[in-house]
């Protein structure tokens, strides 16, 4: 009898496993369709997104103008470490060939910007404005010069549980994943006279109860990119006081892609917890760094041709094929072969992996930085 109910246990976990596998699995494919339906979802906005942005690219040739737009992915890297499954930015990339300018348009600014010009098309065709007296203020594809964001430099604070100090370069790592030169910085634990410790504790938790300074040193600058080094600034947010501090505004020609900083921001706490202590020995403070990313610059193409437009736009209303009707079939081919690169297997899935990667190896370094 004792055996049989030994067997009889037996075979009822056994089922009771299979279940359980089963149930696992059922969850597992259920997510997978989530993701793969949020991911289809993703590649159709995407799609329409580019669409309008050949739509837009059209209307920028017809009027002659020296500006590409173009679709730009990116994750936020903090929000990314912390969730692998943080959504994906999407922007429009405006490279203003005119002025030598690159912003980067939301959504609702690039829809906002498309009915404008599209307005002014209309304007030019039907009321024989004359485009060369646009003021720059009223210009859809105009954008007042500003900073955008180079990429970040995590800095890990273990070392001040320790009370000592850690001066080394950071490599800059972009939204999309890439290095975008090196920035050295120190964060440097000092006593009330400002001097650096001459003896460390034994344990980390030692030091609960004292009153704590420290100086985040951000000492220079290596090898940033040519076209993304002009008006650098440097922006963190202290833990001690959840406040942003910002250097000053550096390299204003963008002549220079290595430069010193040197500027020092005093820090204290004024009680150290053993949270503080726990915060030192598992975070690091994240470093923004900020720029104005150019282009080359090429003025205008010249003023467009109304006649032209309307003439083209006849022939192709009547069905006749003409030349211009061969270069709009070559543009259309263009424009499906660029358009294959922003479906799962292309563009996005690339931005995908290459953020996803970019995390793992950060995560995985063993040093004191990502």
């Amino acid at each position: 009898m004792e055996k049989q109910l030994k067997d009889r246990l037996k075979r009822l976990q056994s089922q009771k496993n299979e279940r359980n596998k089963l149930s696992q699995s059922e969850v597992v494919k259920d997510e997978s369709q989530i993701t793969a339906k949020n991911e289809q979802q993703l590649e159709k906005k995407l799609m329409n997104i580019v669409k309008k942005i050949y739509k837009f690219t059209d209307l920028i040739d017809d009027l002659k103008r020296n500006v590409d737009l173009d679709l730009f992915l990116s994750k936020n890297l903090i929000d990314h470490y912390n969730d692998p499954n943080t959504p994906i930015n999407i922007f429009i990339r405006v490279n203003n060939y005119e002025d030598g300018n690159v912003c980067y348009w939301t959504q609702n600014i690039f829809n906002d910007r498309y009915d404008a010009f599209k307005e002014l098309y209309n304007k030019f065709l039907d009321e024989d404005y004359d485009l060369s007296k646009l003021p720059k203020e009223e210009d859809p594809l105009y954008d007042k010069p500003q900073q955008s964001l180079l990429g970040y430099a995590f800095f890990k604070l273990e070392p001040l549980a320790y009370l000592m100090n850690n001066c080394v370069e950071i490599p800059i790592t972009s939204v999309t994943g890439e290095t975008e030169g090196k920035i050295t910085i120190d964060v440097i634990p000092v006593d009330e006279k400002g001097n650096l410790f001459d003896e460390i504790p034994e344990q980390p938790k030692d030091l609960v109860g004292e009153k704590f300074r420290f100086i985040v040193d951000i000492k220079e600058v290596k090898d940033l990119p040519d076209h993304f080094c002009k008006g650098f600034q440097v922006e963190y947010a202290s833990f001690s006081d959840n406040k942003n501090y910002r250097t000053k505004v550096y390299n204003e020609e963008g002549k220079e892609t290595s430069f010193a900083i040197g500027e020092k921001f005093e820090h204290e706490i004024g009680y150290l917890t053993e949270e503080d202590i726990d915060f030192f020995l598992t975070n690091k403070i994240c470093f923004k760094v900020y720029a104005y990313e150019t282009v080359e610059i090429r003025g205008k193409k010249g003023l467009p041709n109304k006649e032209e437009i309307q003439n083209t736009q006849v022939k192709f209303d009547s069905g006749q094929k003409n030349d211009d009707e061969t270069i709009s079939k070559d543009k259309n081919e263009k424009r499906e072969k660029a358009m294959k690169k922003y479906n799962t297997s292309g563009n996005l899935r690339k931005t995908m992996t290459t953020n996803s990667k970019t995390m793992k190896d950060l995560k995985n370094k063993d040093c004191l930085i990502f």
